[in-house]
């Protein structure tokens, strides 16, 4: 089951962070999410950089999605978006993944 754990507006950046049941289904659970929320506004996966972040074309939350082992699955939401949209709309992404 993924989940939103926790939201950060502290800084220069807007974070979400979600996990999983366990550590071990993280990474295929992001996957789903990344995967899913591509669908859902009919984007494209594009890597961002070598280390561990994707963004989708023609996203309009900007949204950059991250998995590593030291954070585990975090969302990166810039400023200039409302994170409590985000939010809500992730959480619905992992309602359909959750089900």
């Amino acid at each position: 089951m993924l989940k939103i754990n926790n939201v950060s507006t502290d800084g220069d950046t807007n974070w979400i962070w979600l996990s999983g049941e366990n550590n071990f289904e993280e990474p295929h659970k992001f996957i789903k999410l990344v995967r899913e929320y591509a669908s859902q506004i009919k984007g494209t996966i594009k890597e961002l950089s070598k280390n561990s972040q994707w963004i989708i074309d023609n996203d309009p939350l900007e949204l950059i999605f991250q998995c590593d082992d030291c954070f585990g699955i975090t969302i990166v939401v810039p400023k200039k978006i409302d994170v409590a949209t985000a939010k809500k709309v992730l959480e619905k992404v992992c309602e359909v993944i959750n089900n």
